[in-house]
């Protein structure tokens, strides 16, 4: 009877996991004042939904420093509570309304945010959330707002990349912008040069030839916030209407911000020492004419892997690649022990994965096929399709695993054996083994089990997952997760063609399942 209660319980919380609105808000912020060693804003948070807010938290991010904040003023029936924590070389002013704030409903929050009790200069323009526009209310995206059950309801949160607007908000070297919708101003128009472009809806076959008869060149296609941005170069001035009128479910273009100067945080360097670096260009600028900007910049023992080039700069010379408008990014070659956790906390990992039975786990020299059983979130029982131009390296101790006669078996699932059935493809290629050091790098992000690391230190997300190798055909889409999902167009012959069609229908062979649900399962498996 108590375990038909408690089952019951769950369910009723799955359902409110899945099925429960999460209200909506709107945050207008002003930086009223500003001063060398301190900024104030005066912020307003209403309740734009017909749910209840349960104790909304509004985010300010600032550079890593030693901050102080004080609210000045809050709408009398909601008290406010600030405090400062720090994640990861960032700065958390958290401002806590506590209590409801109910349909309709409005706090206004003046809070003020100082370094050391005013003692000393501190200058907030290259914080995260800083507001660029002085005395003037706006929606202000780069504050988040949070409930008390950690829905994000507002804005931008850097530190897990997490969205919710119905704007598009964008951050490029460092610097954040809001993309809206194109009006139809007949004056606005795309400089020579660099662009990006979002759309509604994947770029037409037919739409590219008109691009580039217009002499707009496509470079790379990505996703944000629900639409196509795409990188495009153009040797004339894009007028906008042009753009509208060609161009199905046309949402806006920008110009590229390749002239602001990239900034790598190198405080733990002196002039004179030398830097370990990966500098990467624009993909219209070839290999060999980055390599010779890395060189004209000091660059030395210059190599390369696909299009990043690595090499050892001088301190002094650092400034002259970040001054580079066809460099894209440069960043410090580390090595050691992973100590950016960013990605776990994020997914949870860190609390899941650290019970007694886990952590113990990681101490064990033999990886067996009875390692970390029935311990959860493993991936054991799940299937991850990699589909990756190289393939992987499964004679790594990483994918393997030892049975009872002490043989060593590949994590590795065949077609047949993951739909029952063979479909006279692939099984002659699914049990190859390639040295390819990218689709073995992704192998183990995904599910490399620490074997050949202290304590298992270097291991994937889920150390117990079996994998399916497509070896550069992502068409097959086998596996219950593959790392190239959701693929709906192919560049093939000088055109885009769409495959939609093809792609996801195997995907687990069920439809699409909410994450809620796969977690609720979770917890259901130890009450049965």
């Amino acid at each position: 009877m108590i375990k038909q209660s408690i089952l019951v319980f769950f369910l009723l919380l799955c359902a409110n996991v899945v099925f429960a609105s999460v209200p909506s808000v709107l945050l207008l912020s002003e930086r009223h004042r500003t001063e060398w060693n301190w900024v104030e804003y005066w912020v307003t948070l209403k309740n734009t939904s017909s749910e209840i807010v349960f104790n909304p938290e509004i985010r300010y991010y600032a550079q890593e420093a030693v901050l102080e904040a004080t609210v000045d003023f809050s709408t009398q029936l909601y008290p406010v509570t600030a405090t400062v924590s720090s994640v990861d070389g960032t700065s958390i002013v958290k401002l806590n309304v506590n209590g409801m704030l109910l349909s309709g409903d409005s706090v206004e929050i003046h809070f003020r945010i100082d370094k050391e009790g005013f003692q000393s200069a501190w200058n907030s323009s290259q914080d995260w959330s800083y507001q660029h526009n002085e005395s003037v209310v706006e929606p202000h995206y780069f504050m988040v707002v949070y409930d008390g059950y950690h829905n994000l309801l507002w804005g931008f949160d850097p530190l897990h990349g997490k969205k919710n607007a119905n704007v598009i908000l964008w951050n490029e070297r460092g610097v954040n912008s809001v993309v809206e919708r194109y009006a139809g101003d007949t004056t606005e128009f795309i400089p020579t040069g660099r662009f990006w472009l979002f759309k509604d809806s994947p770029l037409s076959s037919k739409e590219r030839e008109i691009l580039e008869r217009e002499g707009i060149v496509l470079y790379s296609v990505g996703r944000i916030q629900d639409k196509d941005v795409i990188l495009f170069k153009s040797n004339t001035n894009v007028r906008k209407t042009w753009l509208d009128s060609s161009l199905a479910l046309f949402y806006n273009a920008i110009p590229v911000n390749d002239t602001t100067p990239l900034s790598l945080n190198v405080s733990e360097y002196s002039i004179g020492d030398t830097l370990p670096l990966n500098v990467g260009c624009w993909p219209d600028i070839d290999i060999g004419d980055c390599i010779d900007i890395v060189d004209g910049c000091g660059g030395k023992n210059i190599r390369y892997a696909r299009n990043v080039v690595l090499t050892d700069v001088l301190l002094d010379s650092l400034l002259c690649i970040e001054n580079n408008h066809d460099a894209y990014f440069v960043s410090l070659q580390y090595e050691g022990a992973p100590l950016n956790n960013s990605a776990r906390v994020a997914i949870n990992l860190e609390n899941v994965q650290n019970t007694p039975e886990f952590v113990s786990a990681m101490n064990d020299t033999l990886t067996t096929t009875e390692w970390l059983k029935d311990i959860g979130y493993t991936g054991d029982g799940i299937v991850v399709g990699v589909y990756e131009d190289n393939g992987v390296d499964l004679r790594h101790p990483d994918f393997q695993e030892m049975d009872s006669n002490e043989n060593m078996k590949k994590r590795i699932i065949t077609e047949y054996e993951y739909y029952g059935y063979n479909r006279d493809r692939a099984l002659g290629i699914i049990n190859q083994y390639d040295s390819g050091w990218h689709g073995t790098g992704v192998a183990g992000i995904i599910g490399g089990n620490g074997a050949n690391s202290e304590n298992r230190v270097y291991r994937g997300v889920a150390p117990k997952v079996h994998f399916f190798l497509g070896k550069g055909n992502p068409f097959w889409q086998i596996g219950h997760v593959v790392n190239h999902s959701h693929l709906d167009r192919v560049y093939n012959n000088g055109m885009y063609e769409i495959y939609n069609f093809l792609t996801d229908r195997t995907v687990l062979r069920t439809g699409k399942v909410n994450v809620a649900v796969l977690h609720c399962k979770d917890v259901l498996k130890g009450i049965h």
